[in-house]
């Protein structure tokens, strides 16, 4: 089969191309066309009888459920959307699978995705130093472009929860760190990602940005140690002496810690331990799944801010019992490659923005809020899944 796609190269690079276009268009009013146009384009220029494993099925009966769902309780009035819905999760874990097939050289898949996350960004970058040149370096407001009526991006006056979201996937790039021999290019090119979606982070106060980024330093850290306790231990102590002597020798801005301090205190947001007043929702969810098993409308919030809890309420048990069987075999892959003896530098990138990801859907609204964020995840799944049973790392 890897003969047979390598045969059909210029076909593929067209493939890609169209990925590329989907991606970089991820702020644009009318992403949601390119988005679908994609999909359809993917679902007939994949090989057909390729690509499909217990979670490919089980992704297609969420679709299908979850798309009807959201039809008969009246979510969506467009067709574009629901045909979306309907399709683009299964098409892009089918298109993550088919990368690592199509793209075999370690060096080349780490070039694929420093080019994924800038073209994903590229944008976001854009407007968040736009707005640090207008408003300093935090912006407490945590909305970018509110007073701007020349854009016209689709989430326009949207703020730091779903470009916290966003940024999470360059915020997984930071095991590039803990990887020796690496190319010094590629390694600085994801080195400076990690940076910029940090100041992303910051710039709007973004709390749970914060927490994925010090999960991922520790579990990169676990990873590339292999759980040795000595290495764990000598390079959690190194990590705390130089948070130590960063904020002893107040080399953070006084502005980003008076901005956290004034968030954490404020009466008009929830603190960190009721995890920014999801817990509540989290607790109301959960009886109401049980009072309205084929979903439910909520005065209360709008999002459950639950990747899973929020499936349950637009369209109840029936899609979220595929995806939850998804999710766990998902989990099992992750495991598997996570244990392995020997991994490539992609492949220990990827575990990281794996992480990355699913702590920020784990507390944030996803597909209603970003279909196209979620699709990557399922397109990350899908590459995920490949490399947990290949058996070929490059050192």
């Amino acid at each position: 089969m890897v003969n047979k796609i390598h045969n059909n190269k210029s076909r593929y690079k067209l493939l890609l191309f169209a990925y590329f276009c989907v991606i970089f268009t991820s702020l644009w009013e009318n992403n949601i066309y390119t988005l679908f146009v994609f999909s359809c384009i993917c679902w007939f220029v994949l090989p057909y009888k390729k690509y499909w494993d217990n979670i490919t099925i089980s992704l297609l009966f969420f679709s299908l459920f979850y798309t009807l769902m959201v039809y008969i309780n009246g979510k969506s009035n467009s067709y574009f959307v629901l045909l979306s819905y309907m399709i683009a999760p299964t098409v892009f874990y089918r298109f993550g699978k088919f990368l690592m097939d199509f793209i075999r050289q370690d060096i080349s898949r780490q070039i694929f995705l420093i080019c994924s996350i800038v073209l994903y960004l590229v944008y976001l970058y854009i407007l968040t130093f736009r707005d640090v040149a207008l408003v300093g370096l935090v912006n407490e407001s945590r909305i970018l472009l509110n007073n701007d009526s020349e854009m016209s991006f689709s989430m326009r006056g949207i703020g730091a929860t779903m470009y916290g979201m966003m940024s999470s996937i360059g915020i997984g790039c930071i095991s590039s760190i803990f990887i020796k021999k690496q190319n010094l290019s590629l390694k600085i090119c994801f080195i400076v990602i990690t940076i910029l979606s940090m100041l992303c982070v910051i710039h709007l106060v973004n709390r749970t940005g914060i927490v994925v980024f010090a999960t991922c330093i520790v579990m990169s850290l676990l990873i590339h140690s292999k759980m040795n306790p000595y290495k764990v231990f000598s390079g959690l102590l190194i990590i705390a002496a130089v948070v130590f002597i960063i904020v002893k020798t107040e080399m953070v801005n006084q502005d980003i810690i008076d901005a956290y301090v004034y968030r954490e205190s404020s009466s008009s947001t929830s603190d960190s331990s009721e995890l920014g007043g999801r817990l509540d929702n989290w607790q109301g969810a959960i009886a109401d799944m049980f009072i309205h098993p084929f979903g439910w409308t909520s005065h209360e919030y709008n999002y459950v801010h639950n990747l899973w809890m929020d499936i349950a309420r637009v369209g109840g048990i029936l899609p979220l019992i595929p995806f939850l069987f998804a999710t766990f075999i998902y989990i099992k892959k992750i495991i598997r490659l996570s244990l392995k003896k020997y991994l490539s530098h992609f492949a220990i990138i990827i575990i990281s923005v794996n992480i990355a990801i699913f702590l920020s859907v784990f507390v944030e609204p996803v597909i209603e809020a970003s279909l196209l964020y979620f699709c990557i995840m399922m397109m990350i799944w899908g590459i995920t899944s490949n490399l947990s049973r290949e058996n070929i790392a490059t050192i």
